[in-house]
This record gives C-alpha cells, structure tokens and sequence, in this order.
C-alpha cells in the first residue's frame, strides 16, 4: 500500500471537517509560505513528503500560484505524487498554472468567506460561503 500524507494550507475551519472524513489519510502538517517582492518561498515542510503521495487541501483556488508553487516544492523534496483538492475553485478568464484535482464548487470571479475563508480578518467561521456585494 502506498504511504501518504497530506498537507493544509488556508482556512483551517473546512480542512478539519475534510480530514475526519478522509480515513486513509495517514498524516497532515501545516505548509507556511514566505511573499516577498512577488516571490514565494516554500518553508520545507518534514521529510514526513519523501516517497509518498501527497494531498494538498486549500480553501480556495484563485490564480492559482500559490498552490502551484507548493506542488513544485514537494515534488522537489521527493513526494511520488501531488494532488490539489479546493473547496472552492474560482472561474477566471485567465489560463491558470495549476489545475485543481478534486474541486468542491466552482464558482464566478467574486469576492467569498466563510468557511475558513475571511473577508477584512471576519467571517471566516461561517458555516456557509458567502458573496460580497458587486
């Protein structure tokens, strides 16, 4: 069987309630990510990636740089394997560098929280995800 871990970043509230679901998920560690001047820096997680294959979970799939930054760095540091889930994934008129394998919702280019996802640091522990005004 294969080893496999997974990995969370964003909205903490939504991942939580993904992985009690996900019994066969065998580990989760936080990711942190350095921005500076427009460059991202992936903080090396734990070995706990070599040699497994790796779910990253995120809140929300925007442009989507940064969860394609993140599945670069740990195929660098020897994952077998990286797959994306997102609870919400944006539709933009733009090519995106990464596409998400498992999306719970996908929806118009608008601003949204709840559900781990904040607006201005509130809302984000809504149980459902809202839109902002237009």
């Amino acid at each position: 069987m294969a080893r496999a871990a997974s990995i969370t970043i964003g909205g903490t509230g939504s991942q939580g309630r993904w992985l009690t679901r996900a019994g066969w998920l065998l580990g989760a560690m936080p990711v942190a990510l350095l921005l500076f001047s427009g460059a991202m820096k992936l903080m090396r997680p734990p070995e706990m990636v070599k040699e497994r294959a790796v779910l990253v979970l995120d809140d929300i799939l925007d442009h989507g740089e940064t969860m394609a930054a993140i599945k670069r760095g740990l195929l660098e540091l020897g994952a077998s394997s990286v797959h994306c889930a997102v609870l919400v994934e944006k539709r933009l008129n733009t090519k995106k560098p990464i596409v998400a394998d498992f999306v719970g919702l996908q929806i118009p280019d608008r601003f949204v929280f709840g559900c781990g996802m904040d607006a201005k640091g509130y809302w984000r522990n809504l149980p459902e995800i809202r839109a902002m005004k237009e």
